[in-house]
């Protein structure tokens, strides 16, 4: 009798066990399948240049519907364009981490007065009838940073293009 006590016991631990993975998995399947963005209608303009923008600038636009491009210019002067597809697999990866990484509460400017001749980033997401840009310049922010990262390895991953 004892034998058969924890015998069901164990089976019931077992259960409860199996159910809570479950709960949690389904857990992290709503939350991706909720999230805020559309993939399909969000477009994303990425700019990177120095203050003095004849020393160059690089941008990334993906935009509605994932026609993307990545811009190189020197001396003001356009020096490679490449176009690619980003599929919406992969904007929905981007636009996770947009998420996770909290870029949305970022304040609109972030500067670093005491220096003169440097960088200025602007990174710019509009998704549905709502646009959030965030523009750096001669300072950093991490949640500004990962997610310029991903558009980059993306870049890097659809072109021939080397991004520093």
């Amino acid at each position: 009798m004892k034998k058969k006590s924890i015998i069901i016991i164990a089976i019931v631990v077992i259960l409860i066990f199996i159910a809570g993975i479950f709960i949690l998995t389904r857990k992290d399947e709503e939350f991706t399948s909720t999230s805020m963005f559309d993939s399909a209608d969000t477009a994303i303009y990425y700019e990177d240049r120095a203050m003095q923008e004849e020393w160059g600038k690089d941008t990334i636009e993906i935009l509605k519907g994932g026609k993307s491009t990545y811009n190189e210019y020197e001396d003001l002067k356009l020096k490679n364009s490449y176009t690619f597809e980003t599929s919406q697999a992969e904007m929905t990866q981007i636009l996770d981490l947009v998420e996770k990484s909290n870029f949305l509460s970022l304040k609109d400017e972030y500067v670093d007065p005491m220096i003169m001749d440097g960088e200025v980033e602007k990174l710019t997401i509009t998704y549905g009838d709502q646009t959030k840009t965030v523009m750096i310049v001669n300072t950093y922010r991490e949640e500004f940073t990962r997610v310029v990262t991903e558009l980059f390895k993306l870049v890097e991953m659809k072109t021939d293009a080397k991004v520093n």
